[in-house]
């Protein structure tokens, strides 16, 4: 997933971020990452 915002970036602002810092970009920008809960193997 941070490979697909990293290369939107790229393309869509001429940006060449270290995937590290998607998170901290992401965060400045007022979003926030949301992943759904893992379902029980039973």
């Amino acid at each position: 997933m941070e490979t697909d915002i990293h290369a939107y970036i790229l393309k869509e602002f001429d940006k060449n971020y270290h995937p590290d810092s998607i998170y901290y970009l992401l965060k400045r920008a007022g979003f926030s990452w949301i992943t759904s809960r893992s379902k029980h193997s039973k």
